[in-house]
């Protein structure tokens, strides 16, 4: 009867927690939204960046290459922790950029990618350092990259 007494609370609570898991799921909620969004987000200001002309003084082939090397940490990281799923924005979510939208954009989103990484409690795998030093160069190459534009 004790056994009972004791199972029956924790399978229960088992059965909650399920069911906000699948209702979260259902809602189209994900872990780690924002990193996510600066995948997403990546990919976007990689081929903006590629398909752009000019050399960006220099800046374009090393924001290129750091822009690689955090999609690849993201991807590692969000393949632990499940299927990647691309963030959906409208066009008219970027008309508040002057030009060059997703690499702007990117620089917000690799931002609060950061904090939100920061933050984890979880260590995914050892990657979690590996991927806060990938995010940081990304954002200083793209910086680079969109002020050498801006003083043209």
């Amino acid at each position: 009867m004790r056994k009972v007494l004791v199972c029956v609370p924790a399978f229960a609570l088992l059965a909650v927690v399920l069911a906000d898991l699948d209702r979260a799921n259902a809602q189209g909620r994900v872990p780690h939204p924002r990193l996510h969004a600066a995948l997403s987000e990546l990919i976007g200001a990689r081929q903006e960046l590629k398909d752009a002309g000019g050399g960006f003084g220099g800046h374009r082939v090393k924001a290129l290459r750091a822009m690689d090397d955090a999609i690849e940490s993201l991807r590692t990281i969000l393949e632990v922790k499940g299927d990647f799923t691309p963030a959906r924005r409208a066009p008219d979510f970027y008309r508040k950029h002057k030009n060059y939208p997703h690499m702007r954009q990117v620089l917000v989103d690799l931002r609060e990618a950061r904090a939100e990484l920061r933050d984890a409690k979880a260590d995914f795998r050892g990657m979690k350092m590996r991927a806060l030093r990938d995010i940081d160069t990304a954002i200083e190459q793209v910086r680079l990259a969109i002020d050498f534009a801006d003083r043209r």
